[in-house]
């Protein structure tokens, strides 16, 4: 069989063509010698596609991966890209020109190229001494989304993974994908990958402080749901190692904050098409706030028609949601506070199985009763049953905590009304949020997470299961100077 190289019009991939046949032709010798080497069987088919498919990404995509990067680097777009890029860094200096440096590409292959190498340094502080403000770079490789010596798509494909499952898992999957990397090092490119990911978080905190607005949520109705997971962390007792060379550590339970913003269609439900985010913080409330105002700010929500709150009955959510309204700009006639429906229900159904003397026959029939007139929206006649319920000292705190709770957010539990107006009741969708992003995946048997790990991993999964994957990759391509293009 005779090739004749495609009708290429640039003169250098003309020139890769030479190249890519002898690569080719090794590939398809070894994949011969492979296959006749025992009797085919299914058990002998399984392993050959495994084999072909992992050899034909290192021995023919990473070959011109290979080619396509370098011939990147001396492009007059990435050069010109670069020489901003570097004008944009005070203090930087140029600290060896075509150093060689190791990439690695999707397929496992390493591969060298050259590229300038700068310093950025700060302003002498000691006579003599300069004081280093921040890490070396390369410009040409950051223009082309590289930062950790790594392929932006193995970049992506490492973090994706890590975000779906445990480290040993994700070692795994990858070894199967003929990408050989150890568990420190898929760690190392994930959190890395989150760290520039929240860094851009931070920019958007930033900017909702300079009064900067997006314009993505202009005339659609949103919802806003707000709660607390639970995630177990650990805390290095210090001192002296243990035999098994590891510090001793000390356990407990920490509440990472969560929220949703999604958008809402015609019959209150969530647009499958439209606006949805998922966030969380292992911060307090008020950072988790800070993040929901640049949230709401980047979509710019303030140009939305309708603001849906929807959350439990949390103190820290509700004292702290007119202010972030405000610090938003949106108009508080268009926000809409709801309590959700379930878990209001369930807070009655725990008081009427608390009474004492009462079947649970009659416990459940109570509560049932109450449901109806709540669902109903008839919050009133629920607060009247409950005031005419017999008590003594052994329930009283029980039954005024009910009644607190009731008359507290009476305003919030219209749900007739609500109803007909194709608002949602429920905060289902921020449920079905924790238990997806950190349920299924930072909790379990004998997990404890440091805070930064457990921030960095919700990060990148909260992103993924939002379908908001490839808007990460985006930002997490861009050098921090050029954040300013991302629209929400």
């Amino acid at each position: 069989m005779t090739f004749s190289p495609p009708q290429l019009s640039s003169p250098g991939w003309r020139a890769v063509w030479p190249l890519l046949l002898d690569s080719l032709t090794k590939f398809v010798q070894a994949m011969h010698t492979l296959w006749v080497a025992q009797p085919p069987c299914a058990q002998r088919l399984l392993d050959f596609e495994v084999a072909l498919h992992q050899r034909a990404g290192r021995n023919l995509c990473d070959v011109l991966m290979g080619f396509v990067l370098k011939t990147a680097l001396t492009s007059p777009t990435v050069e010109d890209s670069a020489l901003a890029l570097v004008q944009s860094r005070e203090g930087a200096r140029r600290q060896k020109t075509q150093k060689e440096v190791a990439i690695t590409l999707l397929g496992g292959s390493v591969i060298g190229v050259n590229a300038d190498y700068y310093l950025k340094r700060g302003q002498p502080q000691i006579p003599g001494h300069l004081v280093k403000s921040s890490n070396g770079f390369y410009p040409h490789l950051e223009v082309l989304g590289i930062f950790q010596r790594i392929t932006p798509a193995l970049e992506s494909t490492v973090g994706r993974h890590l975000a779906r499952s445990p480290q040993s898992d994700c070692q795994q999957i990858l070894a199967e994908l003929g990408i050989g990397l150890s568990s420190k090092v898929i760690s190392r490119i994930a959190y890395g990958l989150a760290i520039r990911s929240l860094e851009f978080r931070q920019h958007l905190v930033t900017l909702t402080e300079d009064g900067v607005k997006g314009t993505a949520a202009k005339g659609k109705r949103i919802a806003l749901c707000v709660d607390g997971g639970r995630v177990r962390t650990r805390k290095s007792l210090g001192g002296r190692r243990r035999r098994s060379g590891h510090h001793g550590y000390t356990g407990e339970w920490k509440e990472p904050k969560f929220f949703t913003i999604y958008e809402l269609d015609a019959k209150g439900r969530r647009d499958p098409k439209g606006i949805c985010f998922y966030e969380g913080t292992m911060g307090d409330a008020d950072d988790c706030f800070k993040l929901i105002e640049a949230y709401l700010c980047h979509l710019g929500a303030h140009l939305a028609s309708q603001v849906v709150v929807i959350a439990d009955g949390g103190p820290w959510i509700w004292k702290r949601i007119r202010s972030a309204m405000e610090k938003a700009d949106i108009e508080l006639a268009k926000v809409i506070e709801v309590v959700d429906f379930y878990h209001a229900a369930q807070r009655i159904h725990k008081m009427a199985n608390e009474m004492p003397g009462w079947s649970a026959k009659k416990a459940t029939a109570w509560a049932a009763k109450q449901r109806y007139h709540l669902r109903a929206g008839r919050v009133e006649v629920v607060l009247a049953d409950c005031r005419a319920i017999p008590r003594d000292d052994s329930i009283d705190k029980v039954v005024d905590g009910c009644i607190d709770y009731l008359e507290k957010h009476l305003d919030r539990m219209d749900y007739a009304r609500l109803a007909r107006r194709r608002i949602p009741i429920g905060s289902g969708a921020v449920e079905s949020g924790i238990r997806r992003v950190v349920n299924l995946r930072l909790k379990g048997n004998g997990i404890f997470w440091r805070i930064h790990n457990a921030e960095h991993v919700m990060h990148l999964r909260a992103h993924l299961l939002a379908g908001q994957w490839s808007r990460l990759m985006k930002i997490a391509c861009l050098p921090r100077e050029w954040w300013q293009q991302v629209a929400a």
